[in-house]
């Protein structure tokens, strides 16, 4: 003994939530639709935002998960720390200044990527010989994860 205007009320409640549902589908749907190099870039460019903010512990998660069982978290952080801090030293950089990272362009080539990047300092485009030095990225299971040529040089042991 409901009154008409509960059941109608339960019956466009039930179609409002089918159609967020939709909606919600053909969003993620819409999302997978993009090409491996517009993933690769936004991915990339997440990561430089993370670097240019100097959040070392969430760059590191961008890493190939090998990558990061080879290289803890304190390693990482610790060696960007301290290479930030000399190359601000020796660029002239006042102590509370930061370098800006940004994305430029991106290769793919299958499942390997490449990301060229731009350092700059209050908008002046720095040429530190990144233009000639792509990072390596590689798609696995769907999701692009930076892979360092060089991983004793991206993180080095202490001794």
């Amino acid at each position: 003994m409901y009154s008409q205007s509960f059941k109608h009320h339960i019956g466009v409640t039930r179609v409002a939530v089918l159609g967020i549902q939709i909606i919600g589908f053909l969003m993620i749907a819409g999302c997978s639709s993009l090409s491996p190099e517009a993933q690769l870039n936004n991915r990339a460019t997440d990561v430089y935002t993370h670097v240019t903010n100097g959040d070392w512990e969430q760059v590191h998660g961008y890493f190939l998960p090998e990558f990061q069982k080879f290289c803890s978290i304190e390693q990482y952080t610790d060696k960007n720390i301290k290479g930030m801090k000399v190359l601000n030293h020796m660029l002239g950089i006042p102590e509370g200044g930061s370098l800006e990272f940004s994305v430029i362009e991106t290769r793919v080539y299958g499942n390997d990527g490449q990301i060229f990047i731009d350092i700059s300092y209050q908008g002046k485009s720095l040429d530190l010989g990144q233009s000639n030095s792509p990072r390596e990225w590689v798609l696995v299971d769907g999701e692009w994860w930076s892979n360092p040529e060089d991983w004793e040089k991206e993180c080095p042991k202490s001794s």
